[in-house]
């Protein structure tokens, strides 16, 4: 006999992905939590496997199998049809393996069940800045719009990876004689664990070259602004004038410019520096005064049982406070 649960929530970032089952009281029946199941970052095979590890440790304290109503899942890297291909594809096969029984599937890209959790019906923004960027927002009907969030390769303008491979930049055009010389050659060697530019260049050009290390290089670039970095600060400075554009064309194509509005910030460039969270909304603030600011303080995997909840009719205030109350518990078991 098989067990019934309303919701199954997935958050499926990056770095670290987790999963949720949850009743309509808001009540967290299980929790699990592993590794990034961004397909384009680590391939199919390796998504797959961290897919059913996750929902295994799931469903383990259960002992039977289960028929889930409605799964709610937040995948980073779904951008592109193809990729809603694959990743069905994926989850397909790991809810097959483990006798998942699911009645109705909402996949979509993380950001976008971000957006919809935190905000419900009100009309806003969310900007994202962390090691990549991507800014999404949503009018007070349904209606969500997009800007950002290409890749490294196209424009992740304002993320962590801007401001290191802005470093980079910096480095070798300051060898040439284009730019004056500054803290940031030494600081980034040191972040590296590398000990001349000749071995930077080559570092740059091996296979130990990742978007996440030079993502990393980024808190280096951070403390020499708090020092009075004139290089550094330039480089946070165009952070978040490129946030701060990419934010102002989703206002506008959502329409948002007569009303209020919000906008939630998240990720490690916007939480944790005041640099670039400032540069940014002094920027928008040329252009817009009425909305407010609010730092994404939940967990997205609580957004996505959100969305679940909502979809029920039952995203009450007491089921709200019992699934965050619930989700700290959990975690706290994790840790």
């Amino acid at each position: 006999m098989m067990l019934n649960i309303p919701i199954l929530a997935i958050d499926a970032g990056a770095s670290f992905s987790s999963a949720a089952l949850c009743d309509l009281n808001g009540n967290i029946i299980s929790y699990a939590k592993g590794g990034s199941c961004n397909y384009q970052n680590i391939g199919i095979k390796q998504t797959r496997d961290t897919f059913i590890s996750i929902l295994s440790a799931l469903i383990q304290p259960l002992h039977k199998k289960i028929h889930v109503e409605k799964a709610v899942i937040g995948i980073a890297g779904l951008d592109t049809q193809k990729d809603n291909t694959i990743i069905s594809e994926i989850l397909r096969e790991s809810f097959h393996k483990l006798g998942i029984d699911v009645k109705d599937i909402i996949l979509k890209n993380d950001g976008y069940i971000t957006l919809l959790g935190i905000l419900g019906e009100r009309a806003g923004i969310l900007a994202v800045s962390g090691t990549g960027s991507v800014v999404w927002g949503k009018t007070e009907g349904a209606g969500i719009v997009r800007a950002g969030g290409w890749g490294h390769r196209i424009g992740d303008d304002g993320s962590g990876y801007f401001i290191g491979h802005e470093a980079l930049r910096h480095i070798f055009r300051s060898i040439d004689g284009q730019d004056p010389p500054s803290a940031i050659c030494k600081a980034v060697l040191e972040t590296l664990q590398l000990p001349t530019t000749d071995e930077l260049l080559s570092w740059i050009y091996s296979t130990s070259y990742s978007v996440e290390k030079i993502a990393s290089l980024a808190p280096s670039i951070f403390k020499l602004a708090h020092a009075r970095d004139p290089t550094a600060m330039a480089i946070l400075q165009r952070a978040g004038q490129g946030l701060a554009d990419t934010c102002m064309t989703v206002i506008q194509k959502c329409h948002l410019d007569n009303d209020h509005f919000e906008i939630i910030v998240a990720g490690s460039v916007l939480q944790k520096d005041i640099f670039v969270y400032d540069a940014m909304l002094n920027a928008i603030k040329e252009k817009y005064e009425n909305f407010t600011v609010h730092q994404l303080e939940s967990e997205p995997i609580y957004c996505a049982l959100l969305h679940g909840l909502r979809s029920f009719g039952s995203c009450t205030n007491k089921a709200m406070i019992r699934c965050q109350m619930d989700l700290c518990e959990w975690e706290s078991k994790i840790l």
